[in-house]
């Protein structure tokens, strides 16, 4: 059966010399991988984040249907742009890891097209990845709370952020993690290139923690030179 449905980009791999299997997230089928012929010569369409309509064959019930085409549905130019581009590397990375096969989901679908836009355009970029790190908490149920106690700390078996009635240098990356979260306008300059580094290391403990066999971030080292 022909399928049309718009698709995020997400993650591809190698099946033969022309070919490959892309993995997207769909508006409508949620996360699927797909077998692309000729996909080696779709580069346009095939950068991390990129949106496009896709038209697909295959039954309901198979775990990898075929692409026949692939049209960009969404103008972007990250992807000519080296520092945004590795933040698109990251994000995509984080989706994929997070979602599992077939979960349509319309909300997140269009949060994702969002925060992709801003991606595009944002002049915020070294604090883009901890703020979409939270974001997507928040999308998928694991946004960490935050409450008042004896010292600073992350608790990640809780989900918790204890804010102590100080905040030492240690602790600025939690700080500038509670001030994302209660959507507080940020000075950049009040946070180090250490602190930013810390508090996106948190929020990758945090996911580490309470999405299930999510394992390590290979592009973390790449856009970690983002927040310096």
């Amino acid at each position: 059966m022909k399928l049309v449905d718009e698709a995020i980009f997400l993650f591809r791999t190698n099946y033969s010399e022309t070919s490959l299997i892309a993995t997207y997230y769909t508006k409508e089928h949620g996360l699927q991988k797909f077998m692309f012929k000729g996909g080696k010569k779709k580069s346009a369409v095939l950068f991390p984040l990129s949106i496009a309509e896709i038209t697909f064959y295959g039954r309901h019930e198979s775990s990898l249907k075929n692409i026949t085409n692939a049209v960009p549905a969404l103008p972007l130019s990250f992807q000519f742009d080296p520092v945004r581009s590795m933040v698109a590397f990251f994000i995509a990375e984080v989706v994929r890891k997070c979602m599992i096969e077939s979960d349509k989901d319309l909300s997140l679908f269009e949060f994702l097209k969002n925060q992709i836009s801003k991606l595009d355009v944002t002049e915020n970029l070294i604090v883009f990845p901890i703020e979409f790190m939270l974001f997507f908490a928040n999308q998928i149920g694991i946004m960490p709370f935050i409450e008042t106690g004896n010292q600073t700390e992350f608790q990640f078996s809780e989900g918790k952020i204890t804010l102590g009635n100080t905040i030492k240098e240690d602790d600025k990356g939690i700080e500038l993690l509670t001030e994302i979260i209660q959507n507080k306008t940020i000075n950049i300059g009040d946070y180090s290139k250490h602190a930013r580094q810390n508090a996106l290391e948190l929020m990758i403990k945090h996911y580490e923690y309470h999405v299930p066999k999510i394992g390590e971030f290979e592009t973390y080292a790449i856009v970690k030179e983002v927040l310096a």
